[in-house]
């Protein structure tokens, strides 16, 4: 029978989890979401700092569709904390797994009516070796992606819930409608 081995790192797609006893940090109690990572660095969103504003009262209203007028805005990180971000995550219906496009086509989201959009000031970076050397001092812990995360649930404190290994974050996906066709 063969071993199967973890990945030696977490790779784009993967949520990374801050350790508890990372406080007074930006990343304190975070769950990022890594898109991208490879030797030269890596980039991502913060998924759990809502901003309590919304899209419309930080862009353009000209530029924003009618349909992403209400979308709540994310703090996604430190850098380039001034600039706004679309992202669209994308589920496997099958695995609960997401994806991610970013800053897409709004006519998209009408295609996939089962996908998120999110909209974020700023990303998580790390330059070339970075992450990897927070991840040596054991700041981060990292899972699959998994839509529940998406979810926004009064309080369900899923940093918590992910960093503690406790699974009931799962339970966020009875929300989710049964036939999403019918959407």
């Amino acid at each position: 029978m063969r071993d199967s081995q973890p990945p030696p790192g977490p790779q784009p797609g993967h949520l990374l989890i801050a350790d508890p006893g990372m406080t007074e940090n930006l990343f304190s109690h975070t769950l990022v979401y890594l898109h991208t990572c490879s030797e030269e660095g890596a980039m991502g969103f913060i998924l759990n700092r809502p901003l309590g504003q919304t899209l419309e009262r930080m862009a353009d209203k000209e530029e924003v569709p009618d349909a992403l007028r209400t979308l709540p805005l994310f703090f996604g990180g430190p850098v380039q904390s001034d600039h706004l971000l679309l992202a669209h995550f994308i589920p496997d219906t099958n695995s609960h797994r997401f994806r991610c496009e970013l800053n897409p086509d709004p006519e998209c989201f009408r295609e996939n009516p089962h996908s998120h959009v999110r909209a974020f000031m700023g990303v998580a970076g790390w330059s070339a070796g970075q992450l990897q050397e927070e991840i040596a001092r054991n700041d981060w812990s990292w899972i699959s992606s998994d839509e529940a995360f998406l979810q926004e649930a009064p309080g369900v404190d899923t940093w918590r819930l992910a960093a503690s290994g406790d699974q009931r974050w799962q339970q966020l996906r009875t929300r989710f409608p049964k036939n999403f066709s019918l959407n």
